[in-house]
């Protein structure tokens, strides 16, 4: 299957997250397709695009495209802080091996490629650590069909709580384009999209010892509070009680600036903040 993009918007979008040069396209020597180069694609990737879902509250339209080409006009071209929303990718390296990527799940995604090896555990930011299993959820009929569920613990001494689970099974761009009417329109019940702003952009930084930069916190708006995660314990670091003062926190924590015709679309929406 050809790219979307071509050679010129792949150099842009890597010039965007800051990949360093070695592992860019145009390097020469190319790079070497192994774990280090998915690890530095997916690093730059979170710290640079983040996950949100400003296109639901902030917008004329509040439904998200899923066009490759608008895409790219959004978190590259316009150059405005702007990023979106979660699917897993399976990576097979030249090796064999497969990794699950995911960059854009939330605060609780993982910070690095994520081994399909069933109870592999990985060091995530801080305490928390995470897995995959292959295993059945209670929901299924078949419970001879096998998914692979995402887990998290915070702390080797929690219980392991799942997040989500998928299949092995290729899903094609008609099947996300229902996936996300059903997430853009559906008003209430299981649907938190729509009544929850999230924002959530990962803190790049170098680790001692290796040699390229490693995921070291996270920051994170939720309605109007925005927290911050150094690795540590997750603490709230300003309070928005008007979208004034939400527009100018996603300006100032994230590097989101909103046009004046996506900060209407807001008004007299449910989440709109309308002060004390």
């Amino acid at each position: 299957m050809a790219s979307a993009y071509t050679p010129s918007q792949i150099a842009l979008y890597e010039a965007h997250i800051s990949l360093p040069a070695k592992y860019r396209s145009i390097a020469n020597p190319p790079p070497v397709k192994n774990l280090d180069y998915l690890t530095a694609l997916y690093v730059h990737q979170i710290s640079s695009v983040p996950y949100e879902n400003l296109l639901l509250h902030y917008s004329q339209s509040h439904a998200v495209s899923l066009d490759p080409q608008v895409l790219f006009k959004k978190i590259v071209t316009d150059k405005r802080g702007r990023g979106g929303v979660h699917i897993v990718n399976i990576v097979t390296l030249p090796t064999g091996e497969k990794y699950a990527l995911d960059v854009g799940f939330g605060g609780d995604q993982a910070t690095k490629p994520l081994p399909m090896t069933s109870g592999h555990v990985v060091q995530n930011l801080g305490a928390q650590e995470i897995r995959l299993i292959h295993s059945t959820i209670p929901e299924q009929a078949d419970q001879t069909k096998k998914l692979w569920i995402y887990q998290y613990r915070n702390g080797a001494d929690k219980e392991w709580n799942s997040f989500y689970s998928f299949p092995e099974v290729e899903f094609l761009a008609s099947d996300f384009e229902i996936i996300n009417f059903f997430t853009s329109n559906k008003q209430g019940g299981t649907n938190f999209q729509t009544r929850t702003v999230l924002t959530v952009r990962f803190l790049r930084g170098k680790v001692e010892g290796e040699e390229d930069e490693r995921i070291v916190g996270k920051v994170m708006l939720v309605n109007g509070e925005v927290k911050r995660n150094d690795g540590g314990k997750t603490r709230v670091i300003a309070v928005c009680e008007t979208e004034e003062e939400r527009i100018k926190a996603l300006k100032e924590h994230f590097e989101i600036e909103l046009t004046e015709e996506e900060v209407a679309g807001v008004k007299g929406r449910n989440v709109e903040l309308i002060g004390a």
